[in-house]
């Protein structure tokens, strides 16, 4: 009968220590600091183990969405960060006998990096902002290229808020050294970088207007000169070239409706007309 008895024992102790083993280990978020603000689009997530068992798989969560399931490195690249964001991760450990092992939780948030050029052609400085791999002006350009330009109501003084209006030909080439005339493919990668809860399109103006996920692109109504000899939308409405041709012959322009704070509509011009000008870095 003692055989027996030590033989339970020895299975009792044994089921202890393992037991005691899973509840004495722990998940430790390591990168990135709790807190942290990114200005990329993409962090690494990483964490370690107390525990050098090999069969531990992890599951990643940001909130309640799980981003990962099942990975076995302790760390985790997530590079679909949105703008103005703020992120709640943590890490669930799961063992093979079922035992799972809850980190604490982390937040992080990107935000948007923003800075300031000048024009070495007329010392004129321009803010800019960068969303993805997009680094764009956050004003209207403003140069006096002489040619193929004009103020609106060819009124000088609203050029210092709203810039100039260009025609095709010179928005071409117009945009600072460094710099150009985005094309309809940027433009749409731009309005639909995913900022907030939504994307870039709908967070365009001051923040005095849209709240805490405004991007600093402040659009700025420039309004519009028609090749009939009119003015249009001067300080409600803009209009934005691309460098894209519609079928290879038409200019594509962006229409922003202030109103409603999104770029509502993509059309095409004769190209006669005078738009504004946003330049994006090369």
């Amino acid at each position: 009968m003692n055989k027996y008895y030590i033989f339970y024992y020895a299975i009792y102790f044994l089921l202890l220590g393992c037991s005691k083993d899973d509840s004495q280990t722990v998940v430790n978020l390591t990168n990135p600091e709790d807190g942290a603000v990114f200005l990329e689009n993409s962090c690494t997530l990483e964490w370690e183990i107390s525990n050098s068992d090999p069969n531990i798989v992890y599951d990643v969560y940001l909130g309640t969405n799980k981003k990962a399931s099942g990975i076995k490195e302790n760390k985790y690249v997530f590079d679909d960060i949105a703008a103005k964001q703020t992120y709640y991760w943590h890490v669930i450990a799961r063992k093979e006998n079922g035992k799972e092992i809850k980190s604490e939780y982390r937040e992080f948030k990107q935000e948007i990096e923003k800075g300031s050029f000048t024009d070495n052609r007329d010392n004129e400085t321009y803010n800019w902002i960068r969303l993805g791999d997009q680094t764009w002006m956050a004003e209207n350009l403003a140069y006096d290229s002489e040619i193929g330009s004009c103020a609106y109501d060819n009124d000088e003084s609203n050029v210092a808020k709203y810039g100039r209006l260009y025609n095709w030909e010179m928005a071409q080439e117009v945009c600072p050294d460094g710099w150009h005339l985005p094309s309809q493919e940027e433009w749409d990668t731009f309005l639909s970088y995913p900022v907030g809860d939504a994307w870039a399109e709908y967070y365009l103006l001051p923040e005095s207007k849209v709240g805490a996920y405004a991007t600093g692109f402040d659009i700025q109504p420039g309004g519009m000169y028609h090749w009939v000899g009119k003015f249009y939308g001067g300080r409600t409405d803009g209009w934005f070239w691309s460098s894209t041709l519609h079928d290879g012959k038409t200019p594509v322009y962006i229409k922003d409706c202030t109103s409603t704070n999104g770029m509502s509509s993509q059309n095409f011009s004769t190209g006669r007309g005078a738009h504004s000008v946003r330049c994006v870095k090369n």
